[in-house]
């Protein structure tokens, strides 16, 4: 079968970090690792069309593979712990450990585009942000202002999510931050102008979380540093963060609310 094509006959193989976006009823999938690190990209479905059915989009088939910055064929290399989002018909991708093999982190961002193909797009990748470089530091600029030279840096299981009250705006927080420690940043990501903008968090790394009073929102709240935690917002614009593996005390189960229009958060809600 072809590349977008649904078939009962075409899966991914078993792995674990992997990262996954969904829009209209189908998951992208892509990358992750077993014995080898990987750097294809799945749909899934599971419409009356295409009930329980896996396509391929990009397919590789040696493991594990470098990144490709330049013609004639850009790409993004195997990865592990990577973040993805979606925008029309592009499926966004952001960092990750590793590429090829090659011990570090990412901070590159990618564009495929072609997630409606073969109706209209010719499906390719395109680097479009941050560094070809591994472990690059972040480059904060100043809070609230937006700059092309504006980027995370290398991170790994940071989140990224649609900002719901903004169309082609996405909220990346936390993350292990490029072999210098773990970050509490905030960022938000406008997909129309391809430009960064730290928000809220600290530009240093390994920030102890501040809780104040349960419940109860304080410009003095912070919260602490961290990755592999789980993240969502609301219709209404209010970010949740749970969990994660913090900068001082380890695997944590406290949640917190980032109100995004007065840029406060509430900690331990729950």
């Amino acid at each position: 079968m072809g590349p977008g094509v649904f078939s009962a006959g075409v899966e991914p193989t078993c792995r674990k970090g992997a990262t996954a976006a969904a829009d209209n009823g189908i998951m992208y999938f892509f990358g992750g690792a077993n014995e080898n690190l990987y750097d294809d990209l799945f749909q899934y479905s599971n419409d009356p069309l295409n009930p329980d059915q896996w396509a391929y989009l990009y397919l590789e088939t040696t493991f594990p593979e470098l990144s490709n910055y330049g013609p004639p064929v850009p790409k993004p290399g195997s990865r592990v712990d990577a973040a993805s989002f979606i925008y029309g018909n592009s499926f966004y991708l952001y960092g990750g450990q590793g590429t090829g093999g090659t011990a570090g982190d990412n901070g590159d961002l990618w564009r495929y585009d072609g997630l409606d193909f073969p109706t209209h797009t010719i499906p390719q990748w395109s680097w479009i942000h941050g560094d070809s470089a591994l472990n690059t530091p972040a480059s904060h600029g100043l809070l609230g202002v937006a700059s092309s030279i504006n980027k995370p840096g290398s991170r790994f299981a940071c989140t990224i999510n649609p900002d719901l009250t903004s169309d082609g705006q996405f909220i990346l927080f936390g993350g292990a931050v490029g072999g210098y420690g773990i970050g509490n940043d905030l960022w938000i990501y406008n997909a129309k102008s391809n430009i960064w903008t730290w928000i809220n968090g600290s530009d240093t790394n390994n920030v102890v979380g501040s809780y104040g009073v349960k419940n109860v929102q304080s410009p003095y709240n912070s919260i602490g540093a961290r990755y592999g935690q789980a993240s969502w917002i609301t219709r209404s614009g209010e970010m949740y963060v749970f969990g994660g593996w913090t900068a001082t005390y380890g695997k944590a189960n406290d949640l917190w609310k980032f109100s995004g229009r007065v840029g406060i958060w509430t900690g331990a809600v729950s």
